[in-house]
């Protein structure tokens, strides 16, 4: 029998930084309803605005100082944590990639 999980001993912070605006968010698709048929709405990639406000995240202490990051597969949350941590994946905390539910 295996012992029970140690009980952390500091309390947990969770981040949650969602990705920068997107060409989907843009388009005039966005004003409708999108059911995924399109992948290149599915998975959009950043806008130029959107790598600005990647970017502007780059040395952020709280997100440089995480035990873990978790990102979706999807283009414009790569693109996100690129622009975040601009060195990935030599300089910035452990990086998984999220399957898609």
């Amino acid at each position: 029998m295996s012992p029970p999980p140690k009980k952390p001993t500091e309390p947990t912070t969770l981040l949650l930084v969602r990705h920068g605006q997107s060409t989907h968010n843009i388009s005039s698709v966005a004003e409708h309803s999108d059911q995924g048929e399109d992948p290149s709405l599915y998975d959009a990639p950043l806008s130029p605005l959107g790598k600005q406000q990647a970017a502007a995240l780059a040395g952020n202490a709280e997100l440089a100082g995480a035990d873990v990051i978790l990102v979706s597969p999807l283009t414009r949350a790569l693109q996100t944590l690129l622009g975040a941590f601009p060195q990935a994946p030599l300089q910035c905390p452990p990086i998984e990639v999220c399957a898609l539910a």
